[in-house]
């Protein structure tokens, strides 16, 4: 297993624990790493945002999904 796997099981993880499915568009994004620290019980919006930090990622919604690509 590569390195994409384990965040897209990070993405499988937030979508069990939100309820939100999560889709990867992009292989070079499943491919970043990404470090954050939560203890505040963050919202799926609070989380995304911080990962989101260096806004290079496009975050989209559509029909209850959320779509996850490089701008």
């Amino acid at each position: 297993r590569g390195l994409g796997d384990v965040y897209k099981r990070q993405a499988l993880d937030l979508e069990r624990l939100f309820g939100t499915r999560i889709v990867i568009l992009d292989e070079a994004l499943a491919q970043t790493r990404y470090f954050a620290y939560f203890t505040n019980n963050e919202t799926l919006d609070q989380i995304l945002s911080a990962i989101n930090s260096d806004r290079k990622m496009k975050i989209s919604r559509r029909d209850g999904v959320v779509y996850l690509s490089l701008k």
